[in-house]
């Protein structure tokens, strides 16, 4: 909060280039709502990141980075995978939410 050195160092991009590596990237942003039985969030967002991994280390395909954020009521989760299974990150916790009804 108190640095003055911010903004003293400008890095030059070469945007043909970085358009480039970023057009073989594959994207997905999307938002789903999921809801049914009661659910332990957090074990479902560890499972599927887990999955994602195992598939693409199994296939030997590059990880930019993969997120996930599941909010269920005040609570959150936050997951990042950023290589292979072994960079799996999370913090905080979606909880368990109850059967509707």
């Amino acid at each position: 909060m108190h640095r003055t050195d911010a903004g003293q160092r400008l890095v030059k991009v070469d945007y043909d280039v970085y358009a480039e590596g970023e057009s073989v990237l594959g994207w997905l942003n999307s938002s789903i709502m999921l809801n049914g039985e009661t659910t332990d969030w957090d074990a479902f967002a560890r499972k599927f990141l887990q999955g994602l991994s195992q598939q693409f280390d199994s296939i030997g395909a590059s990880v930019g980075h993969v997120k996930i954020m599941l909010e269920a009521g005040d609570n959150y989760l936050a997951g990042n995978l950023t290589g292979l299974e072994n960079t799996l990150n999370f913090r905080g916790i979606a909880g368990v939410e109850p059967k509707p009804g």
